[in-house]
């Protein structure tokens, strides 16, 4: 036992510090609960509210074509880097979009299509949509541009639909459904997870 306590000792005081963010859906009946941890560097950030109605431009320059929006659904947010940048939230209408960090995303190159950054693309689906089939609907119609983290997505709604959206290869790869037997989602791709 005390050999065990030793090697378990060394482990920790070797091994680099780490930051694993993980989110998950559980459903019971009509109970849905979605949990989300993040595990980074600095811990302060702002609870921010978005009303509806709001005219919005992407915060993205020259030569991408800014996408614009009015929000159609309220949310509340977390964000770390600034406002219509969340890490995470939820809209009125019980969607939740959270971010967590996926060293392999590829994002899209530029194109023609009218564009926003990886963490502004949380708040537009939380603005225009009310379900993670209405998410997955109308994936692609907009490009996103990797502007400050490589990540991945996890969207769930009030029915306790979920999916994992990831940018591979510059494409979007779904989990949702059957392909999506476990409703979480780690720093790791979602098929290397399972």
């Amino acid at each position: 036992m005390k050999s065990f306590l030793v090697f378990v000792g060394l482990m920790l005081a070797l091994c680099p510090a780490v930051f694993p963010c993980s989110a998950f859906l559980e459903s019971r009946g009509n109970e849905v609960l979605l949990a989300r941890n993040l595990d980074w560097d600095y811990g302060h950030g702002m609870l921010v509210v978005n009303p509806r109605g709001l005219e919005k431009t992407a915060l993205i320059g020259a030569p991408n074509k800014p996408a614009q929006w009015t929000s159609k659904y309220g949310s509340v947010t977390f964000n770390q880097v600034g406002r219509e940048l969340p890490y995470g939230g939820i809209n009125e209408k019980g969607l939740d979009v959270e971010q967590l960090w996926l060293r392999s995303a590829q994002f899209p190159a530029p194109n023609d299509l009218p564009a926003l950054h990886e963490l502004q693309w949380i708040q537009y689906q939380l603005d225009m949509f009310s379900s993670v089939r209405e998410v997955l609907a109308n994936l692609g119609k907009i490009n996103v541009l990797k502007r400050v983290a490589t990540v991945h997505y996890f969207a769930c709604d009030a029915s306790g639909e979920c999916a994992a959206i990831e940018l591979i290869g510059g494409k979007f790869t779904v989990h949702s459904g059957k392909s999506l037997p476990v409703r979480a989602l780690t720093n790791d791709t979602y098929e290397d997870s399972i």
